[in-house]
């Protein structure tokens, strides 16, 4: 199949699993932004369970049944799902067109700007990719992997040191949904940005939902989404922005299910999601669900045909790789934590184990430099956001306010005590202790929460809320001057402009007077120009992507990846590149054409020498502090290797 067909066949997979969603969602209530809010965890988990359920057969990379499953999906809730709540909630067409209708003028023209801005941000970010080192090492590590054995969710080895199948995968898998149909690097680069457009929705249905006034719901989404290190998540496939995504979801149902009870299932989903991505958000994800179970203590019976399927769902996409870790290695939490008779922390790992409460003040007296930079520049405005949060409940004695400040000091207690925060054993470790700052960033949520509900208090608390949270985004627009442009492309103002306008004045065009539905021919017809113009544009941002990233320097290894990239065979053709000491997704291909094998850390000199006679071999040649030694590098260090750069060597036919 051409690329361009693969990424038809995305187009159709993601319009069918959004209408399963959006119709389900408004099953249970939603309406308006909260049902496309709703819709996205039931969406996710069905993409994740039917690439895990595919993968079980080995088949879960097959761009047909991924496809073939997610319409099935579409198929069969058509059939038995009606399309209106018990309340009688109107169809999509007609709660679209509601929603739309009840917007002022001004509120169209900031949607639409702000799907110009997304449509601008995403368009510049598969023009000019950035690919960061983990989403290199093993974020699509995994989904190259997986694409090759057809096993999404599947424990493999991409480390001799790195047990990277040990961590929670719930956003890989999703991510080698995406790939596995698309074959193709675009489209799992803008699912983050994706969520982060999704992370500000949740965000603002949740906050209105309890009623925080408009200027500062969005006074505070702003502070909270401009904080540059979760800024420098948006263009890469990482961890971290998702999970506080998942987490702003299900926090935002929860509040949405006061007056519509059957939303706390997709809030249990997105838990789920949120919990099987990043271990971070597990406390504060806890906190929101016993709130959700406590609200609807009384009436949990009659929830149960929505709570049953969502807390089975989630077990699957949130609990399964704690309960793979436990049968595999005696820990849910390895190889971060061991437990009494099981298996022991990996020895690289030791290092790196102290948290912040375990060594505060060696953590403070760290090198000036490296937390001046990642704690000062990177956090910004996150630090007036956890004091103000921290501190809310001395302005407003009300109880919500109370709960919300609680559950910021918990959250932050949580980070504190949490490995990798503390000063590490080995001083040359110091970069990755520091990078750890990240591991807040749920906790923003919190505090956003927080300012939010101190503001709903009125008086001084509002004026309180509003100075905090005006001084956090002000402080945030400081620091990402200074910070963010030193770790991604970022998109030049005329473009971002051009994007804004764009959107602006096609909201405006598209104003829906009384209230009328839109016909469902103009709707088809906008939504077939809409999917082939996404589909082009993926297959274009697929086609020649690594070469851009090597181009805009924003790729890991950028020496191996341009040198593969000028070889004949390589962009066409589809041989294996063996590596030691670990793999590298960047080397796979633009359509992760080439399986990437790990050479076994002991293999025999006659057996690596052997490989690279007849392929590629790619020997890294430096060597982080703790990792043990391996024998590729030795067997070829009398060769003469094809091409050097910054630590790895490149061997094959013709190095001797």
């Amino acid at each position: 199949m051409s690329g361009t067909g693969r990424e038809l066949l995305l187009v159709v997979a993601l319009a069918a699993l959004g209408a399963a969603g959006l119709r389900l969602a408004g099953r249970l209530g939603a309406s308006g932004l909260e049902r496309v809010v709703a819709a996205a965890p039931i969406a996710t988990s069905f993409a994740v369970l039917e690439a895990l359920g595919l993968g079980v057969f080995s088949v879960g990379s097959s761009p047909w049944l991924l496809s073939g499953a997610a319409i099935l999906t579409w198929g069969v809730l058509r059939v038995t799902v009606g399309p209106a709540g018990d309340r009688g909630t109107p169809s999509l067409r007609a709660s679209a067109a509601g929603w739309w209708a009840a917007r002022t003028r001004g509120e169209r023209i900031l949607t639409g700007a702000a799907v110009g801005l997304w449509v601008a941000i995403c368009g510049w970010i598969v023009g000019n990719p950035t690919i960061g080192i983990d989403a290199a090492l093993y974020h699509l590590n995994d989904v190259a992997a997986w694409i090759h054995n057809g096993r999404p969710g599947s424990n493999v080895t991409l480390s001799y040191d790195l047990p990277f199948g040990s961590y929670p995968l719930t956003n890989e898998v999703a991510l080698a949904w995406l790939a596995g149909i698309s074959r193709g690097f675009a489209a799992p680069t803008l699912w983050t940005p994706t969520l982060y457009i999704l992370m500000i929705a949740a965000g603002w249905v949740g906050l209105r939902a309890m009623r925080v006034p408009a200027v500062i719901a969005g006074l505070g989404l702003a502070a909270v989404a401009t904080v540059p290190v979760l800024l420098q998540q948006v263009p890469t496939a990482g961890t971290d922005l998702p999970g506080v995504c998942w987490l702003a979801v299900c926090a935002g149902l929860v509040a949405c299910s006061v007056e519509r009870p059957r939303l706390l299932g997709p809030a249990v989903l997105a838990g789920g999601l949120a919990v099987g991505t990043k271990t971070t958000a597990v406390p504060l994800v806890v906190l929101a669900l016993a709130t959700g179970v406590w609200i609807h203590r009384r009436r949990l019976a009659g929830l149960a045909p929505a709570l049953v399927p969502a807390v089975l769902g989630a077990g699957v996409v949130g609990g399964l790789w704690y309960v793979r870790d436990f049968v595999d290695h005696g820990s849910p939490l390895w190889p971060f934590l061991s437990l009494h008779g099981g298996d022991p922390v990996p020895s690289f790992l030791v290092p790196l184990r102290p948290s912040f409460l375990s060594r505060p003040l060696a953590t403070i007296d760290g090198p000036v430099k490296v937390y001046r930079d990642s704690y000062t520049w990177q956090l910004a405005g996150a630090w007036v956001l956890l004091a103000g949060g921290l501190l809310a409940p001395l302005v407003s004695r009300r109880r919500a306010v109370w709960l919300a400040g609680a559950s910021v000091g918990l959250g932050l207690l949580a980070w504190a005590n949490a490995p990798v925060t503390g000063a590490p054993a080995n001083p040359g470790l110091w970069e990755l202790t520091a990078s750890t700052n990240r591991y807040v960033l749920p906790v923003l949520v919190a505090a956003g929460l927080a300012l939010g509900l101190l503001g709903r208090a009125g008086g001084l608390a509002r004026r309180v809320s509003i100075g905090v949270l005006g001084l956090g985004l002000v402080v945030n627009v400081v620091g990402a001057s200074r910070y963010v442009p030193t770790s991604i492309e970022l998109p030049p103002a005329g473009w971002i402009v051009a994007g804004v306008l764009a959107g602006a004045l096609t909201a405006v065009a598209a104003g829906v007077r009384g209230g009328r539905e839109p016909g469902r021919i103009l709707l088809a017809g906008v939504g077939l120009v809409a999917g082939l113009g996404l589909a082009l544009g993926l297959a274009w941002g697929s086609g020649g992507f690594l070469s851009r990233s090597v181009a805009a320097a924003n790729a890991p290894f950028v020496g191996p990846v341009a040198w593969f990239d000028s070889q004949p065979g390589y962009i066409d053709g589809s041989a294996p590149i063996a590596m030691a000491d670990l793999t590298v997704a960047t080397l796979a291909g633009d359509r992760y054409q080439h399986p990437l094998e790990l050479i076994a850390a002991d293999a025999s000199c006659a057996a690596v020498r052997a490989r690279a006679r007849v392929g590629w071999v790619v020997v890294t040649t430096f060597q982080f502090p703790g990792f043990r030694p391996f024998t590729a590098a030795r067997c070829l260090a009398g060769e003469r290797p094809l091409d050097t750069d910054l630590g790895y060597a490149v061997y094959g036919p013709g190095s001797a």
